[in-house]
């Protein structure tokens, strides 16, 4: 079995944080899905952040003599270090420091699977390192006291940072390239006049799940499932697949799942992965209902997704997964949310009828009675109907359909009661 890399956990609560508690939990959690071992955390109360040592500098001692002699490998913080605070614990503290978006980089680097995420994750990490190698050559040069003459360490050290900057330019000019083949894509799309849809959620809280149940239940034969593992961020890369509902086609698309204090630089850099939520004529926000935080993670979502949309109005359904966990959170709904579960299918009927109406809400459902001596009139109405439910009875045929209005015409004086939604 493989060792565990051993690590403690250090935020700071700056103003009473309301979610403080929560976010070091999900620190634990980064720290697992790294497998990292959280052997101890350590927080304190500030007024706000200590710009030389994110905590305080008297913590931090405090902190470096309960570690010292632990073996430890890494000590890792709540929060996005600068380059001079990272410098600062990692002399105070004499073990290696990484912070919040360090740890995130490292689990994208191995969940990336598909050229784009690889390059997103890449440039990334070479713009946070950029800053923190400039701070690491001025203390080298305050080591030497001034002296002009270059080492070959130093030499080295510019030229990594060249290459690095070389580098980001190489990556940015293939991401944009991958973006213009994306965009002619999106716009072969379009001119289909197939809605998309598109699931969003934090991590975890059961998009792929949910993806995989709507192909096994409506998805054509050839559409192969996404993965999907209980963990944090199983998939960077978006899927898409093609469902059928009442006869239409529906593109549906499982993004990257958010997470709280996602550093900005990497929402930047998967843009262009997230640029689906642009495109969708319909979010489907995820959320975790088995998850004691959900209102939390649901708020992080929220945020996330205007930030992305940019005040782009978007029609969102929201989906509380996982109802089948004995912990869930059955809350009052609204009329754009649904109870599901992705493994007993539970509500599944529910989401997809949401979904139908919300993309096309010139459709409703209707029962109708056709007589047989009126079944000429059936073959006309059949060719513009939805049929749910078809059975042929002793006088006619009875049918539960999804109708559209601008055919009220033709099926109107069929329906035997008023079964509009």
């Amino acid at each position: 079995m493989e060792d565990k890399s051993k690590v403690v956990i250090v935020g700071a609560n700056v103003n009473e944080q309301e979610y403080f508690l929560e976010s070091m939990i999900e620190l634990a959690s980064l720290c697992d899905a790294l497998n990292y071992e959280v052997v101890n955390s350590y927080s304190q109360n500030l007024k706000e952040i200590n710009k030389n040592f994110y905590i305080g500098e008297g913590k931090a001692k405090e902190i470096a003599v309960k570690i010292k002699g632990k073996d430890l490998d890494y000590v890792v913080f709540n929060n996005e270090l600068s380059p001079l605070q990272l410098q600062n614990l990692e002399n105070v503290l004499n073990v290696k420091v990484i912070d919040r978006t360090m740890l995130i980089l490292d689990i994208f680097s191995i969940r990336a699977k598909t050229k784009e995420a690889k390059l997103q994750v890449e440039l990334t990490m070479l713009e946070y390192m950029m800053p923190r190698m400039l701070t690491i050559s001025h203390v080298a040069d305050k080591q030497r006291g001034g002296n002009k003459n270059k080492g070959l360490g130093e030499k080295l050290l510019n030229l990594d940072k060249r290459r690095i900057t070389n580098r980001i330019l190489s990556l940015k000019k293939e991401l944009q390239e991958i973006e213009k083949q994306k965009i002619v894509t999106s716009k072969q799309r379009n001119k289909s006049d197939t809605p998309k849809v598109c699931l969003v959620g934090y991590t975890n809280a059961g998009k792929s799940s949910l993806m995989n149940t709507l192909i096994e239940m409506y998805g054509v034969k050839e559409d192969k499932k996404v993965f999907e593992k209980d963990m944090l961020f199983a998939t960077l890369d978006t899927s898409t697949r093609k469902i059928v509902i009442n006869k239409k086609d529906i593109i549906v698309s499982d993004t990257v799942g958010f997470v709280s204090l996602l550093p900005h630089s990497l929402i930047e850099s998967f843009k262009s992965t997230l640029s689906e939520l642009r495109n969708a004529d319909l979010l489907i926000h995820v959320i975790d209902s088995s998850n004691p935080n959900y209102l939390v993670e649901k708020k992080v979502c929220e945020d996330t997704i205007e930030g992305i949309l940019q005040g782009e109005e978007k029609k969102i359904i929201n989906v509380y997964s996982k109802i089948d966990l004995p912990t869930n959170n059955l809350i009052e709904i609204e009329d754009n949310e649904v109870f599901v579960s992705s493994k007993t299918r539970e509500g599944m009927n529910d989401l997809v009828e949401l979904i139908f109406t919300t993309l096309y809400p010139n459709i409703v459902y209707h029962k109708l009675f056709i007589p047989y001596n009126e079944i000429s009139e059936y073959y006309k109405i059949d060719k513009l109907i939805f049929e749910i439910i078809k059975n042929e009875e002793e006088e006619g045929i009875y049918i539960e359909a999804y109708c559209p209005k601008e055919y009220f015409g033709h099926y109107g004086k069929y329906i035997i009661e008023d079964s509009a939604i």
